[in-house]
């Protein structure tokens, strides 16, 4: 048991002396790398001990973090390929409508041409509209799906159709939530300067919150209990979700040196889509643990 904490005590000196030296030398990022130690230095020894041993085990779960990032691929290569589908289906649309308009302007002056012209703008816009929305029905059904093989893979359940319909509740729910959110942030903030640093402060929000809500709905499948629990927990328990995502950023970091490598190269963007789904399919697995811990 000692060596453990022995051993969690190490990392936190050596994070602290990286950190030192690359703020010395100006390195980016070593301020964060240097917090991540004294956090680590700082945090109560049965608690720096138990996140270090559950830090550990998912580590080395590496099958199932290997299949879920496969899911959560195969939802994103969707994504991707419905998302160019679309824009392809648009530009079409659009190219019609500018075919069958007449854009000279004293023929525009005609009732009849110009009841062309807003037949052709009224088309295109409701294409886009449903299209928007029939893609926004279709991710929600397989972001379902895809959570769904992913969080019974974690949990080694066996999943049917009950849970499949209760997983898709608690994604429409919880989509709903952050969608109004966003678009609150994006409306308030519009024209701040500031308002991209808000948006990415609501994603990572959401982001910390996601993992406790699906977890604790692996329990019972409740989904009100899941969101109002998952919410409640993820504040209250904040403090105590510190030292795992001081872990988790160590992970980062590892990777993210891989991934340097390659980064000015053309495989570029397949490794950072590698790169992402394997960290969060790690990291998933970790909160989980973290959660049914505390």
């Amino acid at each position: 048991m000692m060596k453990i904490i022995t051993k969690a005590r190490i990392i936190g000196i050596v994070l602290l002396i990286i950190g030192i030296i690359g703020w010395i030398i100006d390195t980016k990022g070593s301020f964060w790398t240097g917090l991540a130690g004294l956090l680590i230095l700082i945090a109560p020894t049965k608690h720096a001990q138990e996140m270090l041993d559950l830090f550990v085990e998912t580590v080395l779960k590496w099958k199932t973090v290997i299949i879920t990032a496969l899911y959560d691929a195969l939802y994103w290569l969707f994504v991707y390929g419905m998302v160019f589908f679309s824009m392809w289906q648009i530009n079409k649309q659009a190219m019609i409508a500018k075919s069958v308009s007449v854009l000279d302007t004293q023929q525009m002056m005609n009732d009849a041409v110009a009841s062309q012209n807003l037949a052709a703008i009224k088309q295109l816009f409701w294409v886009f509209v449903v299209g928007v929305l029939v893609l926004f029905v279709l991710f929600i059904i397989a972001y379902a799906l895809s959570r769904g093989m992913i969080w019974s893979t974690i949990t080694a359940k066996k999943p049917n159709k009950k849970y499949f319909l209760k997983m898709f509740g608690l994604t429409a729910g919880w989509w709903a939530i952050w969608t109004v959110l966003f678009i609150l942030i994006a409306l308030g903030m519009k024209g701040n300067p500031a308002a991209k640093q808000g948006l990415y402060g609501m994603l990572f929000i959401s982001t910390y919150f996601t993992p406790i809500v699906y977890t604790l709905f692996t329990e019972k499948n409740l989904v009100g209990s899941s969101i109002s629990n998952g919410l409640a927990t993820g504040i209250a328990k904040l403090h105590r979700f510190v030292i795992p995502y001081t872990y988790a950023f160590i992970v980062y970091i590892i990777m993210y040196q891989f991934f340097k490598l390659i980064q000015h190269t053309s495989f570029m963007k397949p490794a950072a889509m590698l790169f992402v789904v394997l960290y969060f399919s790690w990291l998933r697995i970790y909160v989980y643990n973290v959660v049914k811990k505390l």
